[in-house]
């Protein structure tokens, strides 16, 4: 829901694991994913976050920014 689409966290990653173009909620591939934490520290927004056990819920498809509704 944080997301604001800025392309940071996709243009600093070394492994190419977050998908997502300008204005929407980018995804990120855990499998591809190699933690280094780049994309943390990048997102002003604090749309990235790690987790440990619980993930939060995340859009199934590309998603326009502020579109997103979390459902509890």
């Amino acid at each position: 829901m944080l997301c604001n689409g800025c392309e940071k966290c996709a243009d600093i990653c070394p492994s190419d694991a977050i998908e997502g173009k300008a204005g929407y909620i980018h995804m990120l591939d855990g499998f591809a994913c190699s933690k280094c934490g780049r994309c943390i520290e990048a997102c002003d927004a604090g749309a990235v976050i790690q987790t440990a056990d619980r993930v939060p819920r995340l859009p199934d498809k590309l998603t326009k920014c502020g579109r997103f509704k979390k459902k509890h």
